[in-house]
Parts: C-alpha cells; structure tokens; sequence
C-alpha cells in the first residue's frame, strides 16, 4: 500500500477533513522502514484505537510504538486523548516473531 492509498483510506474512515490535516510521518534505519500518517493537533480520539501500526502488511499492536506515540504527543493533547496515528513498518522477516503473542496481534 503506498502512501497515498493510506491516505485515501484515512478519508474513508476517518473523513476528508481528517485526511487533508494528517502529517506524513516517513524514515528508515538499516532495519526498518517507517512511513505513515499522523494527526495534526486540533483532532484527537478519546483512545487509542486510533493508533494503527502495520508490520510487514499486517495490523499488530505494538506497545513500545504505541507508548512513544503517546508520549509525543503527551504536552500538546489533554492526558485522556490520544492522536489519530497509522504507521506502515516494514522490515526484514527474520527479525520479527509473529508467534511470540498467543493471539499473534502483538
């Protein structure tokens, strides 16, 4: 999916004026490649369900990912929101070990 899909399908869910204020989130190391959308200070949710991460094409809930979303956003929104956030990471496969959660979503 290439960013502009995503942010089609941001619209979609979330509407066009949502979509139009996400800021785009892009960057890489030797083993990860992050890209995705954020957003803009004036929206937020009031939690985190709204905080997608998407690793090697699949949406699996990544607490450390999730914790350091948050706390950047700790000083601009009130303790009981949260920003609206969908990151698409992709790495080398052998780095990752879909079978360490029970329910594989972690």
């Amino acid at each position: 999916m290439t960013l502009g899909e995503l942010l089609e399908n941001i619209a979609l869910v979330e509407g066009i004026n949502i979509a139009k204020n996400m800021i785009k989130v892009e960057g890489e190391d030797f083993d990860f490649n992050v890209s995705g959308y954020t957003s803009a200070l004036g929206e937020s949710r009031p939690n985190r369900y709204s905080i997608i991460t998407i690793l090697n094409g699949r949406s699996v809930r990544i607490p450390n990912v999730q914790n350091a979303i948050i706390e950047a956003y700790k000083t601009y929104l009130p303790p009981d929101r949260f920003p609206i956030t969908i990151l698409k990471i992709d790495s080398e496969l052998s780095l990752v070990d879909v079978n360490v959660h029970p329910s594989k979503n972690e």
